[in-house]
């Protein structure tokens, strides 16, 4: 284990990531996360703060280990959350656990990456004053949603893409110093329209790691230690393509296939193998690995997909002799790949589209460029081959880019960061909280006393009476009445916009606290909203909430859920209410300017018109990211009835008409956004239409509609995508992406049954090309014995007891190949009945359940029309079943196909099957064969995993 006793011990750095090596397998955040981590912890004490999946074989448990070796603390907030009340994918829930974990830790420097929005309500606490005023936040850029989402030609955004491109976007624009790996991605951020200041951005190449990460745990990063080579040079002759990197539009991978196409089209050099090193992903809605393998089937070189690699796994792989890494990405950051491969002296050939350029030498950039249009991809990959690669050399060194991060590391850590002072008592403004009430004096008691709980000191209540029936009206007067902080409004039932307005009026403070008469506040709450709304100078401040359902509520064990509102924002309230619950704090000035609530009787929603009107006006709003009261679910809280299919239209048509009114008020990006969005519902309507089609088919097996609608996870894809490669002719893949022929498995079973076998799909079925051996009829041999049969020609035999005179069977030209068979000079003793048969032996791989058979048939006959029947003898044990069909064969040469449907929908594969074709005498004609071949039809319901394969039954 390192010694980290060198360490002040006073200075807490916390690196708060998705993605670091180890727990995440690989990819460009782990990677130079893990890299900036390993740099600060020679010199402050570090934290990780984690949020991301776990690899095969790793957990919290195993993580919080290894980097303890590392001398680096490893922290999972989500272990100690109940996730029945917290949403732990939600992006939201993620940032909030983050900020939690802070909290706790209280690190002079807390450093983010900005994918993802970890940093979101961390940058919104440190605004307001609150835990974090005195954390330094750095958020470094690695290639925001919105970025990535562009590049990806992805058309398919939802609310959540752009609830998470708002929180992007505040966690870089909020933060005290933003850093980039390339000045390419600030720039994007700029020409987005983010609100960056140059003075508070640097760059910084990543810090990536030039050996494995369990390297570390014994050494230092290294400071002067540059592995790229001194002089570029040529690797040995290439015949293997290694596509490095996840299985994505902004990667390349269509470009890519274009290419290979390309490569084959021409046919003149070829790899002997292509391997796709990275992660499949949703392609157009389409399995992305399942896209490659199905473009696979006219690639006639072998493929690979290593989908499970570690970074220095794949790095180990790339050395191999005679591998060229590929990199054809339509955009880049600063890709991490790249510099792996300088690193490690892979040649390479890569896009430098982006800021790739930026890392490279400027000489050897144009000797590793690779073009993007696919002819011209196909002739730098076609040069490849030929003449090899040059290895490249960086712009920079490891020691530049460590000296780099240390320098920005320290200059931020010297910035001052204090806490500023809060507002002096005689200056703490006045707040009037007005309560709504309708027949509830029960929770608004509840309410009341959490209000006069609270450790604000100048509060008001207005309480307004919305038409409560007059015994409860006399109940209130009599009970509040003479309270000295309270007044008591009366009106006819008017419903909530008109209640709201109605306290407004009777409000004297300089903000309003909005407050239903069945919610409870926390003691801090107002005190909470007012410091954000002073330190930030918002006009509207809400909150967190927790949900509960006791009649009151006594602590945790009472919560059953949160509310996490993003307080800002402009296109996302568009489309939904994500500024948070009508419990909240506004400034009286803007009700005053923008208006109040609208007044519509019976309908709700009036706080989120109220809301999206002042966030579409211009107006600063924020959220307090605590939870700071108790919100109720009950029958009848607005929650549980605005949502109902009766009033939801009618309560969005009210925020749909405003946003109508204001349309002149919309952003550039908010109408680009409105147009995506658009342009997404339609097309979300086709691909719905498209997806039911796809399932509706009887043509495609259950499997391929699942990779082609993308609903193929987990262990169900693996076997989808075994059962794609067998169908696709691809037995030894398969066998590779399981790992192996495992004895009992899925996988064996097939190759046992697919030995040499290829296939391939196509319209209503899968047709196995288990084509007969002899299919050009290619020499006769002379008659032999072969019980009860003699042979004609390789594979075809004629019954023994009519063999008959050789010349009756003679071949056709040598060019062509073929048998000529004179019909009318067999004599008929020689023949049961009025035919004669001539047979054959059908292989029997890739199915488990056959509907019928396919007959291709190239052939002539001298007579105007001749009739030729054939059948399929399917034995099991001793028995076996014909199933027969007829077809006519002309008088000149042509292709002739038949589909034979068994009688049962389906069957069980046989033991054995036989084709029999059947020759009539009566014709007095020559028949002449070039080509005969029989393809197996079926719907291929392979066995599941733990099943195996016994005589072409699946059993248990």
């Amino acid at each position: 284990m390192k010694d980290n006793n060198f360490r002040s011990g006073e200075t807490v750095i916390a690196l708060v990531c998705s993605e670091i090596l180890g727990p995440y397998l690989g990819g460009g955040i782990a990677t130079s996360v893990f890299g900036l981590t390993t740099l600060l912890a020679r010199k402050y004490r570090v934290s990780v703060v984690y949020l991301g999946g776990y690899a095969a074989g790793w957990d919290a448990e195993r993580a919080k280990v290894f980097y303890a070796d590392l001398g680096v603390e490893f922290i999972d907030p989500r272990t100690s959350v109940d996730a029945s009340t917290h949403d732990i994918q939600d992006v939201r829930t993620s940032s909030w656990l983050a900020l939690e974990a802070l909290r706790e830790i209280r690190p002079e420097l807390a450093v983010f990456h900005e994918y993802g929005a970890l940093g979101y309500y961390s940058v919104l606490d440190k605004a307001q004053n609150g835990d974090l005023a005195e954390t330094r936040i750095l958020t470094v850029l690695h290639g925001p949603g919105r970025w990535a989402r562009t590049i990806n030609a992805d058309l398919t955004p939802s609310v959540h893409t752009y609830v998470q491109d708002h929180m992007e976007r505040v966690s870089v624009e909020l933060s005290d110093h933003v850093s980039s790996p390339s000045q390419y991605i600030f720039d994007w951020c700029l020409r987005d329209g983010w609100n960056l200041a140059p003075e508070r951005h640097s760059v910084e190449r990543n810090i990536v790691p030039l050996h494995p990460i369990e390297h570390y745990v014994a050494h230092a990063v290294e400071d002067d230690d540059v592995s790229a080579p001194e002089t570029a040079g040529t690797r040995d002759t290439v015949n293997e393509f290694v596509f490095f990197g996840r299985l994505e539009q902004r990667k390349g991978i269509v470009s890519f296939c274009n290419a290979l196409d390309r490569l084959v089209q021409i046919g003149l050099h070829l790899p002997r193998k292509v391997t796709f090193l990275g992660r499949g992903s949703v392609l157009n809605g389409v399995d992305s690995t399942a896209f490659v393998i199905e473009r696979s089937r006219k690639w006639p070189f072998e493929i690979a997909f290593l989908e499970t690699y570690t970074q220095s796994e794949a790095l180990d792989y790339l050395c191999g002799p005679g591998r060229l890494g590929v990199m054809p990405s339509v955009e880049e950051n600063a890709p991490c790949v790249v510099v792996e491969c300088v690193n490690r002296g892979v040649p390479m050939l890569c896009s430098t589209a982006g800021g790739t350029i930026e890392l490279l030498d400027r000489v050897d950039a144009e000797a590793i460029a690779l073009p993007l249009e696919r002819g011209a991809m196909a002739d730098r990959l076609t040069d490849a081959l030929i003449g090899g690669v040059p290895t490249a050399r960086l712009s920079y060194s490891h020691a530049q880019s460590i000296a780099a991060w240390d320098a920005r590391i320290t200059a931020v850590l010297e910035t001052p960061c204090e806490r500023a002072p809060e507002p002096e008592p005689q200056d703490v403004p006045l707040v009037s909280v007005v309560i709504t009430h309708f027949n509830r004096l029960d929770t608004l008691r509840l309410a009341l006393n959490s209000v006069f709980a609270q450790e604000y000191p100048e509060i008001e209540v207005v309480i307004v009476d919305d038409g409560s029936k007059p015994a409860v009206q006399d109940e209130l007067i009599k009970t509040w009445g003479r309270h000295p902080k309270v007044r008591i409004v009366l009106q006819e039932n008017a419903y909530l916009g008109a209640a709201r307005n109605a306290g407004v009026r009777e409000a004297r403070g300089v903000f309003v606290k909005f407050m239903d008469d069945d919610n409870i506040a926390l003691p801090d709450e107002i005190a909470q909203l007012v410091r954000a709304a002073l330190h930030t100078g918002a006009d509207v401040v809400t909150c967190f909430s927790q949900w509960f359902r006791a009649s009151r509520p006594q602590g945790e064990e009472d919560i059953v859920g949160h509310y996490l509102p993003l307080g800002s924002g402009s296109t996302v309230h568009l489309f939904d209410n994500f500024m948070g619950d009508a419990n909240a704090l506004v400034r009286r000035t803007m009700i005053d300017e923008i208006g109040g609530f609208t007044e519509e009787y019976g309908l709700g929603y009036e706080d989120y018109e109220f809301f999206a009107r002042a966030a579409l006006l211009g107006r600063k709003t924020t959220v307090v990211p605590r939870p700071l009261f108790w919100y109720r679910l009950s029958s009848g809280s607005m929650l549980q009835t605005a949502q109902g299919p009766d009033l939801l239209l009618l309560n969005r048509n009210r925020v749909s008409k405003m946003i109508r009114s204001l349309a002149g008020q919309l952003s550039v990006s908010t109408v680009q956004d409105l147009v995506e969005m658009a342009s997404a519902s339609v097309l979300a309507q086709q691909t719905t239409y498209a997806r039911d089609q796809i399932w509706r088919s009887g043509d495609l097996p259950d499997y391929l509609k699942r990779l082609r609608t993308g609903g193929s996870w987990g262990e169900q894809r693996r076997e989808d995508l075994v059962r794609l490669m067998i169908a696709c002719g691809r037995i030894n893949e398969a066998v590779r992406y399981m790992g192996g022929n495992i004895p009992g498995t899925l996988v064996e079973s097939f190759s046992k049954k697919l030995v040499d076998g290829t296939s391939f799909i196509t319209g209503a079925s899968i047709l196995s090309e288990n084509r007969l051996t002899n299919s050009t009829f290619l020499g006769l041999d002379a008659p032999r014995t072969v019980t009860p049969y003699a042979q004609l020609c390789d594979g075809w035999f004629v019954p023994q007891a009519s063999a008959g005179p050789e010349p009756l069977f003679t071949p056709l030209d040598a060019d062509g190949g073929g048998v000529s068979i004179t019909v009318a000079d067999v004599p008929r003793d020689w023949a049961p009945g009025s035919y004669r048969l001539l047979r054959t032996e059908v292989p029997v791989r890739g199915f488990d359940m056959l509907e019928g058979t396919n007959l291709e048939l190239v052939a002539r006959a001298d007579a105007e029309f001749f009739r030729l029947k054939y059948f399929v003898r399917c034995h099991r044990g001793t028995e076996f079943v014909d199933y027969w069909s007829e077809i006519g064969i002309g008088q000149e040469w042509s292709q002739v196909n038949d589909l034979l449907r068994f009688d049962e929908m389906a069957v069980p594969v046989p033991d054995r099957m036989e084709l029999f074709l059947q020759l009539y005498f009566d014709f007095d004609a020559v028949l002449d064969i070039r080509h005969a071949g029989l393809s197996l039809c079926g719907r291929a319901e392979w066995a599941k995993p733990g099943q195996v394969l016994r005589s072409g039954v699946v059993s248990a």
